[in-house]
């Protein structure tokens, strides 16, 4: 049986390793490209990108409808392409949550700060 400890060090790295994200190009907006895992997905409305602690405002394709453990959510599965702008000088916070299909639990909120 796993001990708390080790349980709780496996959730922290799951979001690590079921999402990728990488900052493909930086001018007026921020372009990134989020790799999303088999059998994951991320829930479009914990998706936010801010800069200095204001919120960017964000373009994305079109969610998916999915239904996941009794509730209705957009989604994004396999790759999720976002801008967000206007920039200023200085890396940028990418925050999301995802959630895995096969377990049928979501995982921690994630932020991760990115280059730009």
């Amino acid at each position: 049986m796993l001990s708390i400890v080790v349980a709780a060090q496996l959730m922290t790295a799951i979001p690590n390793a079921a999402f990728t994200a990488e900052v493909l190009e930086c001018s007026d907006r921020a372009r990134v490209l989020i790799a999303i895992a088999p059998n994951y997905f991320l829930a479009k409305d914990s998706i936010s990108v801010r800069q200095g602690g204001e919120a960017l405002t964000m373009r994305m394709p079109r969610a998916e409808h999915a239904e996941f453990a009794g509730t209705s959510e957009d989604v994004f599965r396999r790759q999720l392409y976002l801008e967000a702008g206007p920039l200023k000088p200085g890396p940028i916070e990418l925050s999301y949550q995802g959630c895995d299909e096969v377990a049928l639990t979501c995982l921690p909120p994630v932020a991760v700060t990115l280059t730009c």
